[in-house]
């Protein structure tokens, strides 16, 4: 007997390894896959942190190619140096060394981009916000009053542009777009439902026009195979690490070779190993315990190219 209903995924034609570069764009989501895939030692990276739709992605995108940050669109609030086009996990108390961090990531973000194999995009909703003082798209409001914004829903028409301009600029990539499952309440149960089919119909459109791009269902094995309030965190919004781990496993067996699989365990038991907690570090066990440790990490170094530390 069945009790959910299970969700397929495409052949997609492709299978990812360890030798795959990825860059990922979008919602907290694609942090939450970011993490799973530096966990197992791929070279995965996520230059802006969290953004939630189209054109701020695209907005920000376009910042990769455009050489030296604009100093100007640095502000001061909160005690911290802050940008519109940043997640404020960038947020430094020190100007100076906010414009070099933001300058070294788009330094690094340009040349992995460049040599990236692949490119994960979570789209979070269609509702986009904009500074009434200047019409420019922000990526993040960083607490500012709602009243310094103008908020807007992208048409599918709009949507759909937006996503079809990231993909000219990944014509000789894969691209995976995903809609975060993680529902946005403060739009409003209805506003969030309609904000999440503009996007579905708009990645459909794109996904079908261009063949390297792909859909992976994230949305649908959340609200068709875990339709359950205990997949979800206390804010009933974002996923439980539980559901995070369930999407994981369905994109590995999407994505993944065998083989891959199979290095994803031995990266597993390193992992376990290395978060073992030594009583004492300085005792000749301990010391062992270490050395056994880095040893580990140089040969799955040396055996996968694998990116770990």
């Amino acid at each position: 007997m069945e009790f959910t209903t299970r969700v397929e995924t495409d052949f997609y034609g492709f299978k990812l390894s360890h030798s795959d570069s990825i860059l990922l764009l979008g919602s907290c989501f694609s942090q939450n896959i970011n993490k799973k895939l530096s966990y197992y030692g791929f070279y995965a990276f996520n230059p802006f942190g969290a953004i939630y739709n189209p054109m701020s992605i695209l907005s920000d995108v376009r910042l990769l190619f455009e050489g030296t940050y604009p100093a100007e669109n640095a502000f001061f609030s909160n005690d911290v140096w802050q940008s519109y086009d940043f997640h404020s996990d960038y947020s430094m108390p020190d100007r100076a060394a906010f414009l070099q961090n933001i300058d070294d990531t788009l330094s690094y973000g340009q040349f992995f981009t460049q040599n990236c194999s692949t490119v994960f995009i979570s789209l979070g909703t269609a509702f986009f916000y904009t500074l009434k003082s200047s019409g420019k798209i922000v990526a993040n409001c960083h607490k500012t009053p709602a009243a310094a914004f103008d908020r807007q829903m992208l048409s599918i028409e709009d949507c759909t542009k937006a996503l079809n301009d990231l993909v000219k600029i990944f014509k000789d990539k894969r691209v995976i777009f995903t809609i975060s499952p993680i529902r946005h309440l403060k739009d409003g149960l209805h506003q969030n439902q309609l904000s999440k089919a503009v996007l579905l119909t708009s990645v459909d459109k794109v996904c079908k026009k261009n063949s390297n791009c792909f859909y992976f269902p994230a949305y649908e094995i959340v609200l068709d195979e875990l339709r359950d309030y205990r997949y979800y965190t206390e804010d009933m919004a974002h996923l439980s690490q539980t559901a995070v781990d369930y999407v994981w496993e369905r994109f590995c067996e999407a994505f993944f070779t065998d083989e891959t699989i199979k290095i994803n365990a031995e990266v597993e038991k390193f992992r376990r190993m290395q978060n073992h907690r030594i009583i004492n570090p300085e005792s000749e066990t301990g010391r062992a315990f270490a050395a056994k440790i880095e040893t580990t990490a140089q040969m799955l170094k040396a055996k996968y190219r694998l990116c770990i530390d």
